[in-house]
């Protein structure tokens, strides 16, 4: 089987700049585009769906999955509280 190569977009920025508006528009406009969806630890806010906005946890499993190598080290970083991942 042949490995396609895929580009990653990264969008990112502070609460209510409008990535979710950013992301919705970009999604219903390249159907080919496939959105990638993120483990937090904070509590879901009113109208957020649970594997559809984020896949919510505790920081307890959240940290267990991380030392079951389930997560990507964005993941680990994030645990960590440091930004970014120069200290692995």
């Amino acid at each position: 089987m042949e490995k396609k190569k895929g580009k990653l977009f990264v969008i990112s920025g502070s609460s209510g700049v409008g990535k979710g508006t950013l992301l919705n528009l970009l999604l219903k406009q390249h159907p080919d585009l496939k959105l990638s969806i993120s483990t937090t630890t904070r509590k879901p806010r009113p109208g957020e769906v649970d594997g559809v906005n984020y896949f919510f946890t505790d920081k307890q499993e959240f940290l267990k999955e991380v030392e079951n190598g389930g997560q990507s080290l964005t993941a680990i970083a994030t645990a960590q509280k440091k930004p970014g991942l120069k200290k692995l």
